[in-house]
């Protein structure tokens, strides 16, 4: 019989720059996974992939309650990903039949702030457009 599974994945994702006359992308997607599951957190930029360490999720509390519409900060036991994020809408859905749970945050804003390089470049953006989200699943 399947074991019962708890998955709790805060995640920056699919995060994309293109800059105007250049073939230059750069997408930000960090995941961080609960013990029951290992995914590195990475930077994807150039189109070249960069490990972090552990990428701390900061989302505010507010009245016992995580506070998704409030400034949120993002940081990484290296040092390498620092990065403010200001909420402007958050898309949520919550189903719970007890044995089955999916809750979810899709919150879009825009983040500024620095991810470091493998090469020791920073990487560094300002009112970029994009989502971070939390979500548990339950099965």
């Amino acid at each position: 019989m399947p074991q019962n599974r708890r998955i709790k994945m805060p995640s920056v994702g699919d995060v994309v720059q293109s800059i105007k006359g250049r073939d230059r992308y750069r997408v930000f997607l960090v995941v961080d996974m609960d013990e029951s599951d290992k995914v590195s957190p990475v930077v994807i930029a150039d189109g070249r992939l960069h490990k972090l360490d552990h990428v701390t999720f900061e989302i505010p509390m507010k009245d016992g309650k995580e506070d998704y519409l409030s400034p949120w900060r993002f940081t990484s036991s290296d040092g390498r990903f620092e990065m403010q994020f200001q909420p402007v809408l958050d898309r949520a859905a919550c189903t719970d039949f007890k044995l089955l749970k999916s809750d979810q945050h899709q919150v879009f804003g825009t983040f500024t702030g620095t991810a470091v390089l493998d090469d020791g470049s920073a990487l560094s953006v300002r009112d970029f457009f994009g989502f971070a989200e939390k979500v548990e699943n339950k099965w």
